[in-house]
């Protein structure tokens, strides 16, 4: 980007910042999604510790 930004090639620059921002918002997304799936990996280790089977608890739900 600072390249193209040095060159001139503002119209380049600029995609390159949004592919670079919606990269951003993909990792986030991503990270988001690895802290839920750690959430419910503890909360089945939890059910397991108390002799609850998470594979019955979801076809109840």
């Amino acid at each position: 980007m600072e390249e193209c930004l040095i060159k001139g090639e503002l119209e380049e620059a600029e995609r390159t910042v949004f592919d670079f921002l919606d990269s951003i918002r993909e990792l986030k997304k991503l990270q988001a999604a690895n802290e839920n799936r750690q959430q419910l990996e503890q909360v089945v280790q939890r059910l397991r510790e108390q002799g609850i089977l998470a594979e019955r608890v979801a076809r109840i739900g």
